[in-house]
């Protein structure tokens, strides 16, 4: 949070002043998501091709709402944690133990069944009512339509 608020206070005029038309892609880039800032900004966090640095400063400078900024930030960066100190844990067991491929398959299977589900918000909405709808057609649990 720190980080945005000193970009936002100290950083705008200068980045506007040096790069006007990078902060103009960047603030249309945003401008495109307007109806999802806050899955964008998770996506921002969770995504592992951004680096926080950059998220914290460049956020505050396109004009990303704090809120968002800050619960989004919140919510994807303490599950990113605990991904990095699991996988540290799993490279030092290896170390000490030996390589345990059971042991070593069910933390893999739960870390990736935690990266799913922290991929789910940066699925738009409108694609989980068709996969629903999908689900339910196949199951044959449709209503069917008076007409």
């Amino acid at each position: 949070a720190g980080g945005w608020v000193m970009s936002y206070a100290i950083g705008r005029e200068i980045l506007l002043h040096f790069a006007t038309e990078k902060m103009a892609t960047l603030k249309k880039e945003m401008e495109n998501f307007q109806g999802s800032l806050f899955r964008y900004m998770l996506f921002l966090r969770v995504s592992p091709l951004f680096p926080n640095w950059f998220v914290n400063y460049a956020t505050a400078l396109i004009g990303m709402p704090f809120h968002y900024f800050f619960v989004a930030s919140t919510l994807a960066i303490q599950p990113a944690a605990c991904m990095s100190i699991a996988m540290g844990s799993m490279l030092r067991d290896v170390g000490e133990t030996g390589l345990d491929i059971p042991k070593m398959a069910k933390r893999g299977s739960m870390m990736a069944m935690t990266m799913a589900l922290l991929s789910m918000p940066l699925i738009p909405a409108d694609d989980y009512k068709k996969g629903f709808a999908k689900l339910k057609r196949r199951l044959g649990l449709e209503k069917e339509k008076a007409g």
